[in-house]
């Protein structure tokens, strides 16, 4: 029997849902504006309280973390140079560290020609390992020493 009158009950249910349909539809979207503006006003009235504690901890956070970077950076800088240092010292010590030979031609440690160191030219190019040929005075320029040409093709170092 209380199967039976579970059923009529769905029935009775279902067609008074489909009767007044709209009627609770309503019903639920007017209260769900009304809560929903309760909620948004209570939402704006703790946002306008407390704003300006959340400035001011925004600040002071900005603050605090910008020394913790400083004085991280401080002290990396610190480690970095006392290991180079190190490293130079321990270089020397072993005898892995020697000064290089400037070049009389250069000047620097790189050897690299855009002119000619002769004539000025630039009509330089590279024919090997720092070795560089002139076109215009026909001079072949290595690091350390320049040759010239003679009229039979034979290279010859240049006083």
């Amino acid at each position: 029997m209380a199967h039976k009158d579970r059923e009529l009950h769905r029935e009775y249910c279902r067609e008074y849902y489909q009767k007044h349909r709209d009627e609770i539809r309503k019903r639920h979207a007017e209260y769900y504006k009304q809560h929903k503006k309760a909620v948004d006003e209570k939402n704006r009235e703790y946002r306008q309280a407390h704003y300006e504690d959340y400035l001011a901890y925004q600040k002071e956070y900005r603050q605090q973390h910008r020394e913790e970077m400083k004085a991280y950076f401080r002290e990396y800088n610190k480690q970095y140079y006392i290991r180079k240092k190190r490293e130079k010292l321990l270089a020397k010590e072993n005898g892995y560290f020697k000064p290089k030979k400037e070049s009389p031609i250069v000047g620097g440690k790189t050897f690299r020609l855009d002119t000619c160191p002769v004539c000025g030219s630039r009509e330089v190019g590279r024919i090997g390992n720092k070795s560089y040929f002139c076109r215009s005075c026909f001079r072949e320029i290595t690091q350390h020493k320049i040759y010239f040409y003679d009229k039979e093709g034979i290279r010859r170092l240049e006083s």
